[in-house]
């Protein structure tokens, strides 16, 4: 099943529009998870849900990718996003390329919006059946 628009209590394979922290407290079947689109804010460093993630890791011992959509500024990410430092987000790209590298160290990839879609429609095409809850 998909979810395009948050946490379902439902074993799902791919979680749309979502964030870190809702994704550890709200997912009932985190090893059940394949991919999932975290909505973050450029502006705020999150650290919280960030190390609350990162302490659950291995409950999402399914998780290959997490594709990232950067709400301050209302784009998608891509991996090349973490690593572009300029002056005033200066602290947001040392932490997130420490956060990137931690992901990419437990084998989960960085997505950009079309492989995320590719992704989720791959998927989609070997199951029997599907759900998508949202709009």
């Amino acid at each position: 099943m998909i979810s395009t628009e948050g946490i379902k209590p439902f074993p799902v394979k791919i979680i749309c529009n979502t964030k870190f922290g809702k994704l550890v407290s709200d997912c009932e079947f985190k090893f059940c998870v394949e991919y999932v689109d975290i909505c973050i804010v450029t502006t705020e460093l999150d650290e919280a849900n960030w190390n609350n993630f990162k302490n659950n890791i291995y409950d999402f011992s399914k998780l290959k990718g997490i594709h990232f959509y950067d709400h301050y500024n209302f784009q998608a990410m891509e991996e090349s996003s973490f690593y572009k430092p300029g002056p005033e987000l200066e602290i947001f790209y040392t932490l997130w390329s420490n956060r990137i590298q931690f992901l990419k160290s437990h084998g989960i990839q960085i997505l950009n919006e079309e492989e995320f879609n590719s992704k989720t429609a791959e998927l989609s095409k070997n199951l029997k059946w599907t759900f998508h809850f949202g709009f």
